[in-house]
């Protein structure tokens, strides 16, 4: 008989750098970037296996604030799966405050 241990794909962890603030005045027209707001990023567990698999952040609105986030961004967020900069564009004369939830994937499916 045979015993066969399996690798197992293990999701990608990270840190993110804080909360963001910006005043109401701040050129809407400019996309507006936070570098290195996702840091400490690691594609699982360290095996070989995962060391090339290729990482995706995504960045959606907490479940109940998806009309605010429309009503308060024009593009994004965003964050880069290259070098983990943050990106986003604000309405014109837009204020308030929206929760995200960011989360990371790979292409090895964890």
């Amino acid at each position: 008989f045979e015993i066969v241990v399996e690798f197992v794909n293990r999701p990608p962890t990270f840190d993110l750098s804080g909360d963001v603030t910006y005043p109401e005045s701040i050129d809407t027209l400019t996309p507006q970037t936070r570098p290195l707001f996702a840091v400490n990023r690691s594609t699982g567990s360290g095996a070989l296996q995962e060391a090339s698999q290729q990482v995706t952040y995504h960045v959606v609105p907490k479940p109940g604030e998806e009309l605010a986030s429309a009503s308060l961004f024009a593009a994004g967020p965003a964050i880069s799966s290259t070098d983990g900069t943050l990106s986003f564009t604000l309405q014109p004369n837009a204020f308030g405050a929206v929760g995200f939830v960011v989360y990371a994937r790979d292409d090895g499916g964890g």
